[in-house]
């Protein structure tokens, strides 16, 4: 398939469906690479003995069986940093403010969206 929001779209479902059958993230990483939830986790020496969900760059900010582990037996949260920082190799030049202008309807391609697009008023 060459069309981007195909691929997106039956890339979405494959990685839902192995999350609610894994139940983490790393294992549906691992059954969206091989099908598996082990595969993707096993290191691999023709990619210097790491995995595919350490080559990735497994690191998100929060799952919730992750947030339970790692949160100091105090009962208070972990210290995160308030903002991202990017290595200037990655981004160049100023990073615009993000647009804040409130839109009323979603533009989608009719491929896209088949049927009514709901929109509700806040």
């Amino acid at each position: 398939m060459f069309n981007p929001c195909d691929n997106m779209t039956v890339a979405a479902k494959i990685i839902t469906d192995c999350y609610q059958r894994g139940g983490t993230l790393q294992r549906a990483l691992s059954c969206y690479y091989s099908g598996n939830f082990e595969t993707g986790q096993r290191p691999e020496s023709a990619f210097g003995n790491t995995s595919y969900v350490q080559r990735i760059g497994y690191v998100v900010p929060s799952t919730r069986a992750e947030q339970q582990t790692a949160s100091p037996s105090s009962g208070e949260a972990p210290a995160r940093p308030d903002n991202t920082v990017y290595p200037d190799s990655v981004i160049r030049g100023v990073i615009p403010a993000p647009d804040t202008t409130p839109t009323s309807i979603a533009a989608y391609p009719p491929h896209v969206v088949r049927g009514g697009l709901a929109v509700s008023s806040d």
